[in-house]
């Protein structure tokens, strides 16, 4: 997805809390999506900190008309809060749904899903072995 958007001149940030914080601010280039793709080699998915309070936290300077993307297998309810605040703010919100389910897991992010599209909110749906260009080029309606 950083490739994608950066080969197509956007600028681009970055957020996560997994081992470590990782913030990278929104920048363009070749450089920089070497920078993403070195954090993205190593991060941990051990992090302490929610989903929507990294989301609360580093939100609060992103303009009207910008594009946030949120990747998660979360199915915490609280998330669906924090992107409606941000579509409410005219920010374009797109959560890519990894569904716990299909890899194993018990929780199901149906219900997260049908109350972000409610909200405003662009879903998509990625299952375990399913191609990831097909799933993201398909919105769950």
């Amino acid at each position: 997805l950083a490739k994608k958007y950066l080969d197509g001149g956007a600028q681009l940030g970055f957020a996560a809390a997994g081992d470590r914080y990782y913030l990278f601010p929104p920048e363009a280039g070749e450089q920089h999506l070497w920078r993403l793709l070195e954090a993205l080699a190593v991060i941990r998915a051990a992090g302490k900190i929610p989903v929507e309070q990294l989301i609360s936290g580093e939100m609060k300077g992103i303009g009207v008309n910008s594009v946030i993307m949120v990747i998660t297998p979360s199915s915490s309810l609280p998330i669906v809060a924090a992107l409606r605040h941000l579509v409410s703010r005219g920010i374009i919100v797109i959560a890519i749904l990894l569904d716990p389910l299909s890899f194993g897991g018990t929780a199901s992010v149906t219900d997260m899903a049908h109350r972000l599209m409610a909200s405003g909110v662009q879903v998509h749906l990625v299952r375990h072995g399913e191609d990831l260009a097909t799933a993201l080029d398909s919105r769950v309606s």
